[in-house]
């Protein structure tokens, strides 16, 4: 599992992450409007909107194009968010 977690860490320290997350905690929690996250592979969009949601440790909304990107989305999320605390995987809602 450390294999895992230096991973994830590196994703957490990479530039864009950094970014995204800097505009995601600009935001009021009440605000309306969002983060676009682009130019990732689906799996790479699960992983880093599962470490955007541990780290802000406050809700996530995230919408997709159409219900087999969701479904997918919400796997990959699942599973990263077990990873980095076992359980917090069934804390995920999609419908």
């Amino acid at each position: 599992m450390s294999s895992i977690r230096r991973l994830l860490q590196s994703i957490l320290e990479h530039p864009g992450f950094r970014a995204m997350r800097g505009a995601a905690e600009a935001q009021p929690l009440e605000a309306a409007g969002g983060v676009s996250i682009s130019g990732l592979t689906r799996p790479a969009k699960g992983i880093a909107a599962a470490l955007l949601a541990h780290q802000l440790a406050r809700p996530l909304i995230v919408l997709t194009s159409d219900n087999d990107a969701g479904e997918g989305l919400s796997k990959t999320v699942a599973t990263v968010l077990d990873w980095l605390e076992p359980g917090a995987g069934d804390r995920l809602f999609a419908l």
